[in-house]
């Protein structure tokens, strides 16, 4: 249904019946342009699926949606899947009655990664907003850690594939130099 519904508004843009409109099937979107040109650029958006053991609040997850947004749109071509988000609440006070009330809440973060690569990040806080927020960053931190060690290894296999290894001794002419000191 939905790929006869973009057919068809394909077809329209393409005659000149249509503005151009942008159509979102899943996590792609593609823009459908008029007049006789019709492109299609698949751009793949990463969104964040929010789940928990409470129930989860539109406020919750439009908060979690803004402030995973920046790691996604920086990192978003490292990943290939869909950010998961885990809420919970978990009560502290199980086997004592001094911790009674208290509740930790705790936000974990699964990324999948374009080699299979996967990305944990877990945080902990007094509420579920800190939580958020304090995840947020472990998993900037995080992704920018591994599009560091991507990018050493490929300007590693370069340097290798061109003979340019890597010496830590002094050349030979160096240490000719050193030899023929004038004594004094």
């Amino acid at each position: 249904m939905i790929a006869a519904t973009v057919t068809n508004m394909i077809a329209a843009a393409a005659l000149g019946f249509l503005a151009p409109t942008r159509v979102y099937r899943g996590s792609v979107s593609m823009d459908v342009v008029y007049r006789g040109r019709v492109s299609m650029d698949v751009v793949k958006t990463n969104a964040v699926k929010v789940s928990g053991n409470f129930e989860i609040t539109d406020s919750i997850s439009s908060f979690a949606d803004k402030k995973l947004a920046k790691p996604l749109e920086t990192f978003g071509a490292l990943l290939t899947d869909d950010l998961m988000l885990h809420l919970k609440v978990e009560s502290r006070a199980l086997h004592d009655t001094e911790h009674k009330g208290k509740e930790a809440h705790i936000a974990e973060a699964t990324v999948y990664c374009v080699d299979k690569h996967v990305i944990n990040a877990k945080a902990e806080g007094e509420d579920m907003y800190a939580s958020i927020d304090e995840l947020a960053d472990t998993l900037t931190r995080s992704l920018r850690k591994y599009k560091e060690k991507r990018i050493d290894l490929k300007e590693g296999r370069k340097r290798a594939s061109k003979g340019e290894l890597a010496e830590g001794g002094d050349s030979d002419e160096e240490l000719e130099d050193e030899s023929e000191v004038p004594a004094e």
